[in-house]
């Protein structure tokens, strides 16, 4: 027969055994890049912050039953779409080779 091996005693992790700091900045960049406008050039950036903001809130309180924050997803693609149509029209006034 085949014995486990579950009495056998698993190595405990050192957590202090890493000599390198601790690198972790909860998903954000360590070093920012900052763009001419002074905003950090790896953010998403976009005027529709409100929206986004309101519907990632209604997910979190209504996880369960994600059909209450329909209206906040709608809120928010009709932001996204006109931000599109926007930028597809500034950019075609500008031209070809600006």
């Amino acid at each position: 027969t085949m014995s486990t091996s579950s009495n056998v005693a698993k190595p405990k992790i050192d957590n202090q055994s890493n000599p390198e700091p601790d690198r972790h900045n909860k998903g954000q960049p360590i070093y920012a890049t900052i763009d001419s406008a002074g905003k950090q050039s790896t953010k998403f950036v976009t005027d529709c912050s409100e929206e986004h903001a309101n519907s990632l809130r209604c997910i979190e309180d209504n996880y369960t039953n994600r059909d209450v924050c329909q209206p906040f997803f709608e809120a928010y693609k009709a932001c996204r779409r006109e931000e599109r149509k926007n930028r597809l029209e500034r950019n075609a006034k500008r031209g070809f080779f600006f």
